[in-house]
């Protein structure tokens, strides 16, 4: 909870990428002559981490020289936040004579704001401020500034002014576009490169866009679409998009805006409606400026209001997606409040895994000072998300005769969703300002699911989530069974295949959810056991160069036996190889030797060997070799005559 003072008045809200938050705020004293309060309106700022701890409030600057009486339309101050997380103040400070001026101011890390520095001349309004301000900063802490000023070079006539402030560095003030006509509305958006778009509109209602380089370069301006409110403008790192809201038709018109090269490079439009057919009838909506968010992949997203000519007490929203190349959109209900109700200012947000945060305030009959505040999730697939009751009651204020926007989004890169709440209306005691910190971060899970599995056979299944809301697991296997278990082993009775599907939720209800494929394959009986091959090695016998071998083996075993005759000789042990094809469980095989095998003696020894088949296991047998004796011839006896 933020802690203006009394007589709080336009308060501005900027997040950081770290989830701190800074507040800028106006505090007009309600009496000149009371001692105890300052002469006239200051500006404040205070800091806020993402937990709610709030730093000291500081004084920036007053707006005025002199005291303002309650009541009197004074300009706003704005802030922003840059993607390093450096926050810029600006304002426009009237003095007693002369021209308003506008100024700015760094805030540093503990909300103390630094040096005030002199932008340039605004235009004054007749009363006391002058056309509003529009803020960015950029990657490297670079504020850039845009706001309607006096055009010397044409007799004090209005003009678009930029201008680039960097810490500690000169002030570079740039005319953008020469006008005939004040109350431009000029916006500006920031890449985080420096690079930075101003949108206005001119005398004609047309929408204008200009780019400013880093080092101060301008091109344009070039007009984006005819008869328009608006428009808006919203910076990311691929780039920028501007979109504003035909006045003819009620529909929304776009274009993308590279960070180089050509100034527009592609438009959208979508939600329009038929244009009327008698100029004089009314147009079937209201126009007024959309609200835009960019995702990181390009995404564009778009508020944009509806409301019936003949009641505008009756106002919704509608939600446009267009994706990247997309050149057209459908709306899709965004915000319907009950029968007599209203929805207002929607602002949008979006944060950096592409999930985007939708804010408005609803009254339940007509236009009512004080209303609920009101948010929705959009995710990264478009879907909608259920309405979020932020539990506050924020405040329809007035500023200048404008309707002021009462919430102000912003989500960290963690993905917390941070909305400022005013939570009393303007220039009334006891004013306040408080923001409301919902998570728009999904869990990030990690999910362990195999491709495939046998039936009957245990699966399984394992899983890591984190969320700072906490989680709460859930496993749908697919055949009507899961389990609220991180990690389970489940059996699936049927072969097919199934889809396996995990969702993790957190405390805020933000979803992840990972699906995958899991093939369960029929389960197939065990073969039966082999047999054993029974290998032996009946005879191994040896007549000179000639190796006679042969043995059993069980009948069961097919195909053939390799048999190798080994020998030492000298150092070295000689082989000789050969196989013998098993018949009906014998086999048999002569081997040849030659060389010195064939010339040796001594023992040797015969290995036989079985490879195994499916029915009969591998086996080997060995035998020592045997040398088969010589067969002697008798000695012939001798006949009488002597001869044999």
């Amino acid at each position: 909870m933020f802690s203006p003072g009394p007589w709080t008045v336009a308060p501005d809200l900027a997040g950081a990428p770290d989830g701190s938050s800074t507040l800028v705020w106006l505090e007009t004293p309600p009496n000149p002559r009371d001692p105890t309060q300052p002469p006239a309106p200051l500006v404040k700022v205070q800091r806020a981490a993402i937990d709610g701890t709030t730093g000291a409030v500081f004084d920036v600057g007053a707006i005025v020289e002199r005291y303002v009486p309650s009541g009197v339309p004074i300009d706003v101050p704005i802030v922003a936040t840059g993607a390093g997380g450096v926050t810029a103040v600006a304002w426009t400070y009237t003095p007693e004579r002369g021209a308003p001026q506008v100024k700015l101011a760094f805030v540093g890390a503990s909300g103390e704001p630094g040096p005030v520095v002199a932008v340039g001349d605004a235009l004054a309004d007749g009363l006391v401020g002058s056309a509003p301000l529009s803020l960015g900063v950029d990657g490297n802490g670079t504020a850039t500034l845009v706001w309607e000023g006096p055009n010397p070079g044409r007799g004090g006539a209005p003009a678009v002014f930029a201008a680039r402030v960097a810490p500690g560095a000169a002030v570079r003030a740039t005319l953008v576009a020469a006008l005939t006509a004040p109350m431009s509305m000029p916006q500006v958006a920031v890449a985080p490169s420096g690079v930075a778009w101003v949108t206005w509109r001119d005398q004609t209602e047309d929408a204008q866009v200009a780019r400013l380089a880093a080092d101060g370069t301008l091109d344009g301006p070039q007009s984006i679409g005819e008869r328009t409110a608006g428009p808006a403008v919203v910076a990311g790192t691929a780039g920028a998009v501007a979109a504003a809201t035909d006045s003819r038709t009620g529909g929304v018109v776009g274009v993308r805006l590279p960070a180089a090269g050509p100034l527009l490079a592609g438009t959208f439009q979508g939600g329009s409606s038929a244009p009327a057919p008698d100029p004089r009838s009314l147009v079937p909506t209201i126009a007024l400026p959309p609200a835009l968010a960019l995702g990181p992949d390009g995404t564009v997203s778009v508020a944009r209001t509806v409301a019936d000519a003949t009641d505008f007490t009756s106002i919704r929203f509608d939600y446009l997606r267009f994706q990247q190349g997309a050149t057209t959109g459908s709306p899709q209900p965004l915000a319907e409040p009950p029968a007599g109700g209203a929805a207002y200012l929607p602002a949008l947000a979006s944060a950096p895994n592409g999930t985007v945060l939708a804010t408005w305030a609803q009254t339940r009959r007509g236009v009512a000072i004080a209303a609920p505040a009101f948010a929705r999730i959009v995710a990264p697939d478009g879907s909608l998300g259920p309405n979020l009751d932020v539990r506050a009651q924020t405040v329809l204020g007035a500023s200048g005769g404008m309707l002021s926007s009462p919430l102000m989004p912003a989500i960290t890169d963690a993905g917390a969703a941070i909305i400022g709440v005013p939570s009393s209306f303007q220039s009334l005691p006891g004013s306040g300002f408080e923001t409301r910190v919902l998570d728009a971060r999904a869990p990030v899970v990690s999910a362990n699911v195999p491709a495939s599995a046998v039936a009957g056979t245990p699966v399984a299944f394992s899983a890591t989530a984190s969320d700072p809301a906490g989680i709460r697991m859930s496993w749908d296997f697919g055949d009507d069974s899961g389990s609220q278990r991180a990690s389970v082993s489940h059996r699936y009775a049927e072969p097919g295949t199934y889809a396996v599907t995990l969702t993790v939720t957190d405390g805020a209800d933000n979803q992840t959810v990972v699906t995958r494929k899991l093939t369960i394959t029929p389960r197939v009986a065990p073969p039966a056991p082999r047999r054993a091959a029974a290998l032996k090695v009946a005879r191994a016998n040896r007549r000179g160069a000639r190796v006679v071998v042969g043995g059993s083996i069980a009948r069961s075993a097919g195909g053939t036996v390799t048999i190798v005759y080994s020998q030492r000789i000298g150092r070295r042990t000689l082989t000789a190889r050969k196989t013998a094809t098993i018949v009906r469980g014998r086999w048999s095989a002569t081997l040849r030797l030659t060389g010195r095998l064939a010339r040796a003696t001594g023992r040797a020894k015969v290995t036989v060997s079985y490879a195994g088949d499916a029915d009969t296991q591998r086996a080997t047998a060995a035998r020592a070799v045997t040398k088969a004796r010589s067969k002697l011839k008798k000695p012939q006896k001798k006949n009488a005559r002597g001869r044999r």
